[in-house]
């Protein structure tokens, strides 16, 4: 979501529904009571306590450092991702780690 009018890019990282029932509220539930993750938060982010948009961060778009809204607004999306994915190989791999426990408890719990 962004909010143009007061040239503000918000950046969620997003827990979408997987088709299974059990894997969505169990990641959640996860993630945000992880405290590896917090720890590795970006100053600008947060972690919500949501089940679907798990991590929210704001970035101001520049627009009087760049020749358009359109290029503030790029330089903003290319900085949120850098701070939450590209740079943050810790928060990576905590991401990856709770995704992995989840999946196998979903899927022991799985009688097929």
């Amino acid at each position: 979501m962004t909010i143009l009018g007061d040239h503000k890019l918000t950046f969620y990282l997003r827990n979408a529904p997987s088709g299974n029932d059990e894997f969505y509220p169990r990641f959640a539930e996860r993630f945000n009571s992880d405290d590896g993750v917090l720890a590795a938060l970006p100053e600008r982010s947060e972690r919500q306590g949501r089940k679907s948009n798990v991590i929210e961060g704001t970035y101001r778009i520049a627009v009087d450092d760049h020749e358009s809204l359109f290029a503030g607004y790029i330089t903003a999306l290319a900085t949120a991702i850098d701070d939450h994915v590209v740079s943050n190989h810790a928060l990576i791999e905590r991401i990856d780690r709770i995704y992995d426990e989840t999946l196998n408890e979903v899927l022991e719990m799985d009688p097929e």
